[in-house]
């Protein structure tokens, strides 16, 4: 939301940074001073995303005075704590239309309720802290083993790593969105070309059960249709993706469209520096197939 605000941003005469905003009448200065002080226990009120309100448990200075006071408020729906500045809040008088903002309301909640929900947030803060910290020490450990199996199995001067991937897909066709996330992967084996080869990544297909499926070209493209004289120029089998442009994911073998869930097979390559990133050595911990 104050990514929102910060549309424009310009340096007075004294040099202080001035920040502007886009709105119906065009760009206009954002006002701060008045916002500055807003008293503890004051209900902020989000349009858009989940409309979600929050609760001014605490003043945290400024740290920059364009943007003005910072405000630890906690989320009335889940009790977790966030930071507004104050440019980034408008009140809700000022409200005019429905675009994502954060009002500043005449509610707000007795000294006692304010002090409840901070307290309760204190407690979720250090418990998610607490669950970080140990997430980070299971995977650096997770890390170091992964090292220590790339030694052994995996040489040097290899070019490529051939990886599967169990995708999610994230989209939501209403408000067209296409995204997907990857919750595993798997080192299939290793390559000693950059080259993108279907046939290579088949032949490693077998290799892990989730993916055997790939191993075997499908006999139909993705209309199902199957090859003959008038399109075996450009035909080819419904899992081999080819989407070597921009905002593509380049080649990858996978039965299903390529924003669905299911398991992907692509090369991973490496470009000279020798480090072949965290997530790779915490996979080849988790799963080894070479041994």
């Amino acid at each position: 939301m104050e990514n929102y605000l910060k549309s424009g941003e310009k340096k007075t005469e004294r040099g202080a940074k001035m920040l502007y905003e886009f709105g119906a009448d065009g760009m206009q200065p954002i006002e701060v001073e008045s916002k500055n002080d807003i008293k503890i226990g004051t209900i902020l009120q989000m349009n858009g995303y989940d409309y979600s309100k929050y609760v001014i448990v605490k003043h945290q200075g400024e740290k920059d005075s364009s943007y003005g006071q910072r405000y630890l408020v906690v989320c009335l729906r889940d009790n977790l704590q966030r930071t507004f500045s104050a440019s980034g809040l408008k009140y809700i008088s000022e409200k005019k239309d429905d675009r994502i903002q954060t009002y500043i309301t005449d509610d707000s909640l007795s000294e006692e309720e304010t002090i409840k929900y901070y307290e309760l947030s204190e407690k979720n803060r250090i418990k998610l802290e607490d669950e970080q910290k140990e997430a980070t020490r299971i995977s650096d450990e997770k890390e170091a083993k992964g090292r220590i199996l790339f030694d052994k199995y995996i040489p040097k001067d290899i070019q490529g790593l051939i990886v599967a991937e169990f995708e999610h897909d994230d989209s939501d066709i209403m408000t067209d969105y296409f995204s997907t996330h990857t919750s595993r992967m798997v080192i299939l084996g290793y390559s000693k070309h950059k080259r993108d080869l279907f046939s290579e990544m088949r032949k490693l297909a077998s290799k892990f059960k989730e993916t055997e499926h790939l191993a075997q070209a499908p006999r139909v493209d993705r209309s199902g249709s199957g090859i003959d004289d008038n399109n075996k120029d450009y035909w080819h089998p419904s899992d081999e993706h080819r989407e070597k442009y921009s905002m593509g994911k380049g080649f990858y073998l996978k039965a299903s469209g390529g924003y669905s869930t299911g398991w992907l097979i692509r090369k991973a390559k490496n470009y000279g520096s020798g480090n072949w990133g965290r997530e790779f050595y915490i996979s080849l911990s988790e799963t080894c197939l070479f041994d």
